[in-house]
């Protein structure tokens, strides 16, 4: 999946998730050295680490996207760490008014 609200959707349903993204050379290039994040994808953000893997430009190729899902699905280990860390996204998150909690935690970020 991308790295929109759509990872928290998928976090909200603790549903295991890869995060592949990749846009044009130029496009990377220019928001690589304009904007500064630690992570790409929002549910990371909550997190306040990576807890889902991102496939990001060069490394978003069907040999490291297959890799990955393979990792996830024969590892149960590893998907239960991941079970565990989306709860607790969820539970980040809360009920109504989680966009707000979310944007305030983008923006504590952005800002340091």
């Amino acid at each position: 999946m991308a790295s929109g609200t759509v990872t928290l959707e998928a976090a909200l349903w603790g549903v295991p998730t890869i995060i592949v993204y990749k846009v044009s050379p130029i496009n990377y290039w220019i928001a690589k050295r304009l904007i500064k994040v630690p992570y790409i994808g929002l549910v990371n953000w909550v997190a306040g680490k990576k807890i889902v893997s991102e496939l990001i430009q060069d490394q978003a190729n069907p040999e490291a996207l297959a890799a990955e899902a393979r990792r996830l699905l024969s590892d149960d280990d590893r998907r239960a760490a991941l079970l565990e860390e989306l709860a607790r996204v969820r539970q980040k998150i809360g009920g109504p008014g989680a966009s707000q909690r979310v944007a305030r935690i983008a923006l504590e970020m952005i800002n340091g």
